[in-house]
């Protein structure tokens, strides 16, 4: 069993990791194995700490031999996206320009799960910044679908997203600007969260438009994903947009079920860009059916355009990421990716009039959020209407479509999750996302493990 640990879940691993019929130091090595076998081709990792990993894992197997452990996440190797920090290990953004010196401590999520028990296995392949499309000129190549090679993950956390789908790891730390995380995570088959604006610290991570910019997870089932927001949700000091509110038991409230609850679709949203693909339009029909049959009330509504979320997320997050960014494209144009900098220098022209008429678009966007928000408890649409584009053959329009039905829960904060909801006929999978109340997470989970549990797509494995 322990050959094939790493095809366990986080809860699953931590579960025979207790009853003592797996231990830590098995299943990091299943995972090394597993990244040694596979990963050459995917390129979903950036750097694997072999060594500290499995010292890790041996100091946990010592704890629990005397008795102490830590809890659910005590022996679980955790990877995360290059922009953020874990002690010893460099921060590179895949890119050319950051310095090459390791980050002298944990972002306050990774200290949080280190703190829980969990293990460092090491950090993952991402888009440079989180937002310069792979253009061969980064540090590292560009990561593969691992449902097919031919597709790319979707970005900005595309190792991440590889890497759980792969299984790779249990799980993974990602950011999510506009989407960066449930887009990638729909299109690899797995579980992508982002959690309330303010839920989870982003201190020890690179910014790209921080009053965008969010840390989440993914993982192969809601379960994880739960008990990964429990270890690192909380206020921090060092990140002033952080909440003081205290920190409920997301797991308990997995077996609450949805009977009774209220459920938004935007259908709408599907259309973003043009018509959906048939096979995710299907699978959305049958989405909904499955959320009736499971005692959930679904009822069409509609919300503010994608266009318009768009319309107010990209200036204001263009205008913040050039303000970080300006020196350095003054001094170091070239060092950055061909597509990085073209975008990046984009912000330069958002004048202040623009940026203050996209801050008041937004306010409109969040109230209508919460407006639909106080008639119904979660809403739901697509993730993304389209499956994993081809490398090479996505246009700019291509890479647009779809991108405001994710972003606009960035532009409202509140928290969103998706989790996988089919395939098409070729194999690709994509997912549905469901938003909910201002940290209501626990809602938001107790509905997507309910309708995980009914529907089982996400026990599919890809053809490796």
């Amino acid at each position: 069993m322990s050959s094939e640990a790493w095809a366990l879940t986080l809860a699953a691993a931590s579960q025979q990791i207790a009853a003592k019929t797996l231990s830590p130091v098995e299943l990091v090595q299943s995972c090394l194995e597993r990244i040694a076998r596979v990963d050459g081709n995917l390129h979903a990792t950036a750097h694997i700490d072999a060594e500290g990993a499995l010292h890790a894992a041996k100091a946990a197997e010592a704890d629990m031999a005397t008795g102490r452990p830590r809890g659910p996440l005590h022996g679980i190797p955790i990877a995360f996206k290059d922009l953020i920090d874990a002690k010893g290990l460099v921060t590179t953004g895949n890119s050319h320009v950051t310095a090459r010196e390791p980050a002298t401590e944990d972002a306050f999520a990774v200290a949080q799960l280190r703190d829980a028990g969990a293990i460092i296995l090491g950090k993952l392949n991402t888009d440079e910044f989180a937002l310069g499309a792979a253009n061969g000129d980064q540090p590292l190549p560009p990561v593969r679908n691992p449902w097919h090679p031919d597709h790319g993950p979707g970005g900005s956390s595309t190792g991440s997203a590889a890497a759980v789908g792969a299984r790779l790891c249990p799980a993974a730390l990602g950011t999510d600007t506009g989407g960066s995380i449930r887009r990638p995570a729909a299109w690899c088959g797995v579980v992508g969260f982002k959690p309330s604006y303010g839920r989870v610290s982003r201190h020890g991570a690179l910014p790209l438009a921080p009053s965008y910019d969010h840390i989440g997870t993914f993982s192969r089932a809601t379960e994880d994903a739960a008990i990964l927001l429990g270890a690192m949700a909380g206020h921090d000091r060092r990140d002033p947009t952080t909440s003081t509110r205290a920190v409920p038991d997301y797991h308990a409230a997995l077996g609450r079920g949805i009977k009774g609850l209220k459920i938004g679709y935007a259908r709408h949203y599907e259309d973003d860009g043009g018509p959906a693909d048939p096979a995710v339009a299907d699978g959305m029909v049958e989405a909904v059916r499955v959320l009736r049959d499971l005692g959930a009330t679904v009822s069409e509504i509609r919300l503010p355009t994608p266009q318009a979320a768009r319309a107010c997320f990209s200036p204001m997050m263009l205008a913040e990421v050039y303000a970080l960014h300006a020196e350095r494209l003054r001094t170091r144009w070239q060092d950055y990716g061909r597509n990085t900098r073209l975008r990046f220098a984009v912000g330069a022209f958002v004048t202040g009039a623009d940026y203050v008429r996209a801050a008041q678009g937004r306010a409109v966007i969040a109230r209508a959020v919460n407006t639909a928000l106080q008639q119904h408890d979660l809403l739901l649409t697509v993730t993304a209407p389209t499956t994993a584009m081809r490398y090479n053959s996505a246009t700019p329009d291509d890479l647009l479509k779809g991108a405001g039905l994710t972003s606009v829960f960035n532009v409202s904060g509140h928290p969103a999750i998706s989790v996988p909801a089919g395939f098409t006929p070729a194999g690709l999978p994509f997912g549905l996302q469901l938003a909910a109340r201002m940290f209501d997470e626990a809602t938001l989970f107790a509905a997507a493990h309910a309708y995980e549990q009914a529907t089982q797509w996400a026990e599919r494995r890809p053809p490796l």
